[in-house]
């Protein structure tokens, strides 16, 4: 089990986010988990999604989620996850394989709570999406990942207010081998490109 605390400030918005999380293997195969979050928000200027009013609010808003991974033979990994907010319940899919050129996943979730930004946690955001990701070892020191989504966002009281395509990739260059009781320096490289469709 692990705590965390996080403060996000924005301009004149400022949030104390609060995080309780942990997991354990409960069979051999089977492992349970469970995240969840509270959120005290002191906001300038934000728009309310029933009316639209913009306004300087003070409340709280949770999310929670808990889940159960099956760990398959040749390290496969399958992932059930039931998500929750102020507003409404979701869910997820995950399912991660190994294979020949690295280790590849496909994921899918439907209203998971969506707190990248303090509107979307004010107004109860949540998202749903579907995608792939890969990650690979090209040689001992150097890795490559990638990922990409398309993405449906919903307030507390519309659905669809907004849909996007999501593209991440990183490279890793280790500047020398890692070691099991020895640091590394690396030079890494990150993309995070959001693209939405004006409706």
């Amino acid at each position: 089990v692990k705590g965390d605390y996080e403060f996000r400030g924005y301009g004149r918005n400022n949030e104390n986010i609060y995080t309780l999380s942990g997991a354990a293997r409960v069979a051999n195969n089977v492992e349970m988990g469970f995240n969840v979050k509270h959120d005290d928000q002191d906001l300038f200027q934000i728009p309310r999604a029933s009316d639209g009013a913009l306004g300087n609010w003070q409340d709280d808003r949770q999310q929670g989620e808990i889940y159960a991974a099956y760990l398959l033979d040749g390290g496969a990994r399958a992932q059930a996850s039931v998500f929750a907010n102020n507003d409404t319940v979701g869910g997820g899919l995950y399912y991660d394989f190994d294979n020949s050129l690295g280790r590849s996943g496909v994921f899918g979730e439907y209203h998971r709570p969506y707190w990248d930004t303090v509107e979307g946690v004010y107004n109860d955001a949540t998202r749903d999406r579907v995608g792939v990701r890969h990650y690979a070892l090209v040689n001992p020191t150097l890795s490559v990942g990638g990922e990409a989504s398309y993405n449906r966002y919903n307030t507390s009281t519309d659905d669809d207010v907004s849909q996007s395509g999501l593209i991440r990739l990183s490279v890793i260059q280790r500047l020398q081998e890692m070691t099991e009781d020895q640091p590394y320096l690396a030079i890494g490289y990150g993309f995070d490109g959001e693209y939405f469709n004006d409706r």
